[in-house]
């Protein structure tokens, strides 16, 4: 499971941080707080941006509540990847069906004469 988090601007919130600017709300999908969200800094940034404010906003999670979304987060990380996979399939199918087409229309016409 990766370390990111997301935003939201649906939700303002009224907490500042340590640049006195209004923290930005975002959701941790970290593997130990899934789904758990949490005030920054609206400039911060993986390479070192903004100050370092943080404040969780919701409360812990249970360890089943905390399993029972990774294993959602898995499910549909394995759903996205076997779509992916049928679309190659459909592609490729795509593609030798127009080949065999060309091939056969093309034989079709060495015939002819």
């Amino acid at each position: 499971m990766s370390d990111c988090s997301s935003f939201s601007n649906v939700s303002r919130s009224s907490v500042l941080c340590k640049c006195f600017e209004e923290a930005r709300l975002r959701t941790s999908w970290t593997d130990a707080n899934p789904g758990r969200r949490f005030h920054g800094c609206r400039y911060w940034t993986v390479d070192g941006g903004g100050c370092d404010f943080f404040k969780w906003s919701d409360p812990e999670m249970s360890e089943r509540a905390r399993t029972l979304i990774l294993n959602l987060l898995q499910e549909k990380n394995r759903y996205k990847a076997l779509k992916h996979e049928k679309l190659q399939y459909d592609r490729n199918i795509w593609k030798y069906a127009l080949v065999g087409s060309w091939l056969f229309f093309f034989a079709f016409w060495l015939l002819k004469f």
